[in-house]
């Protein structure tokens, strides 16, 4: 792989979003932790402590994505890249669907051969766009290349 090709978006990742969460699940978590040390409640405490293990796991799991470590989406030639996928996927074989999820909000859905891959774009940025829309993300599918799913 030699990178995203010049002429093709490149999706990005935000991280604001992340550090959001991380930041109010830690002032939750040593509030809890400071008034129920002082009031000697072993159960503001315990919730205290679990919020803030919490916040630890939580970072982990997405720190890549907040120290940019690289794009989420992007196209290398014949193959679609990034971080929300394990393995590079050809282009030409790759079709994408948006879906509703079960929260109110949308997904992507790649399919590539037998492969699917659900991918959920909340935290998902593209240069030019304030807001990652369906249609910005719709948009940005079809000028990666990724040919839309047709329904039997």
């Amino acid at each position: 792989m030699t990178g995203p090709s010049i002429d093709t978006p490149v999706v990005l990742y935000s991280p604001l979003r992340y550090w959001i969460a991380i930041l109010v699940c830690v002032l939750f978590g040593l509030s809890m932790l400071v008034y129920g040390s002082s009031e000697h409640r072993g159960l503001m405490i315990a919730t205290g402590a679990a919020c803030l293990l919490f916040a630890g796991l939580f970072w982990l799991g997405v720190r890549t994505k907040l120290s940019g470590g690289g794009p989420a989406l992007a196209r290398d030639g014949e193959f679609l890249f990034g971080g929300e996928l394990r393995r590079p996927l050809p282009v030409a074989a790759t079709t994408f669907e948006i879906q509703p999820d079960n929260e109110g909000s949308w997904i992507v859905v790649l399919r590539s051969g037998d492969a699917t891959i659900r991918l959920a774009a909340g935290g998902w940025r593209i240069e030019g766009e304030r807001f990652f829309t369906k249609a910005v993300a719709e948009r940005v599918l079809l000028d990666l290349g990724l040919a839309p799913q047709t329904r039997p």
